[in-house]
Order: C-alpha cells, then structure tokens, then sequence
C-alpha cells in the first residue's frame, strides 16, 4: 500500500467519531502466531489497518479483526476463526478471506490465493 495512500485514510478515519473505530492492534506477535497457526497469510493492506487501527464499523457491522489468540475460537468476530468457520461450511468459500458481512447479506472480502 502507497504511503499516499496511507495518509489518505488516515485523514479520512480522522474525520469520524472515534467510537466508530479501535486504536489498532500493539501486539503483533497475536497476527504472526495466528497467521501461522491457521495457515493464513492476511493481505498487507489488511494487517496495515488492523495494526493502526484494529476495527471500523461500516453500515452498522465490525469489520472482522484480529482477536487475543486465547479468545480466537470463541468469536465469528476474530477473522481467522470466521475464515475457518466458513470453509468449514463451504469448502468453494477457501478462496475468500471475508472482512465484513453485512444484515442484507453481502460479504466484502480479498481474494486468498
């Protein structure tokens, strides 16, 4: 991701209620242990944000993010444990790394190759 890019959103995050996103993720041994442990690289685009800024809610939905490792299992919230529930469920969705499921349905995600 361009540093241009960068600088864009953060003047953009800048400009919303701070209630509406995190203060990022300080701990990056969590994302390494995770990556490794599910077999998953995140996009760096995605790692950038969930470092800087953990979550954003859009449309009234959590972005997924990245939760302590001790509590990854026990939340669809945690986007490695949402990417495995949903293979889990349909082996053709492997391709896709979801990081937001709206109430109408829709699913925003980054292709996993």
């Amino acid at each position: 991701m361009s540093e241009l890019l960068k600088s864009q959103l953060d003047e953009l995050m800048a400009k919303l209620p701070k209630n509406v996103y995190g203060n990022g993720i300080k701990n990056v041994d969590w994302i390494k242990s995770s990556q490794i442990k599910y077999q998953l690289n995140l996009p760096k685009e995605y790692l950038w944000f969930v470092e800087k800024y953990n979550y954003i809610v859009l449309w009234g939905e959590f972005v997924k993010t990245i939760f302590n490792p001790q509590y990854q299992d026990d939340t669809p919230d945690d986007i490695f444990n949402y990417y495995q529930i949903n293979i889990a469920d349909n082996d053709e969705e492997k391709d896709k790394l979801i990081f937001l499921t709206t109430e109408e349905l829709e699913e925003f995600y980054f292709f996993n190759y």
